[in-house]
């Protein structure tokens, strides 16, 4: 079997699969061949226009500042820059050498294994179509950090694998617990004071202290 660029009379080259088989040989030792030959060119157009689309999308992922991998069970099949810049490695291919195992803690926060974890999210991810949640992740330097991930399961290459996007919550979180350090102050100084202390919005009165 084998497949061949041949031309009709009068007309364009085509695609087409030949697949052969002895039918019979004779006394003089001549072989005869069965040939069949069937057209692909669909199926070819249909496979360049494929390969075409995942070109376009490793570009894209290469090129991207957010921090995209391609994750096939616990292989990472591609990753970009951004990501190797996130996980404080020198460069992908160094990232992509480490296990998947080595960018996690232990344990999540909620007590969870990791590794069985992962593997929760990830079929969650397959039978919904889209999961996204939090995670914390651990450096090149053993450092471990918040990360907001998303899970879209896609097809690349005839099966399906896990587009996985990556943001750095650290700076987002650190944000929330100083709002939070404020509210908390704020909500100290406002029930302790002696003065008389309300609160309105447009509509009016809607909270005031003891002292009030």
């Amino acid at each position: 079997s084998c497949e061949v660029r041949m031309r009709r009379e009068g007309s364009d080259p085509f695609w087409a699969r030949l697949d052969g088989a002895v039918v019979d040989t004779t006394e003089d030792k001549e072989i005869w061949l069965r040939l069949a030959i069937t057209d692909i060119t669909v199926r070819k157009q249909v496979e360049d226009s494929l390969l075409e689309s995942e070109k376009r999308f490793m570009d894209v992922l290469r090129t991207s500042g957010d921090a995209i991998l391609l994750i096939d069970g616990e292989t990472f099949v591609d990753c970009n820059e951004a990501t190797a810049r996130m996980l404080g490695y020198s460069n992908r291919e160094e990232f992509l050498m480490t296990h998947p195992s080595e960018l996690s803690p232990p344990l999540q926060p909620d007590g969870m294994n990791s590794f069985e974890k992962a593997n929760v999210m990830m079929r969650t991810a397959f039978e919904k179509g889209f999961h996204r949640f939090e995670w914390m992740h651990r450096k090149a330097d053993g450092e471990d950090f918040p990360v907001e991930v998303s899970l879209t399961p896609i097809p690349y290459q005839g099966r399906t694998i896990l587009h996985c996007l990556w943001r750095d919550l650290t700076d987002h979180n650190r944000a929330k617990e100083q709002l939070l350090r404020s509210e908390t102050k704020f909500r100290t100084l406002y029930d302790s004071s002696s003065d008389a202390v309300m609160l309105l919005d447009e509509k009016g009165f809607f909270d005031c202290n003891d002292a009030t």
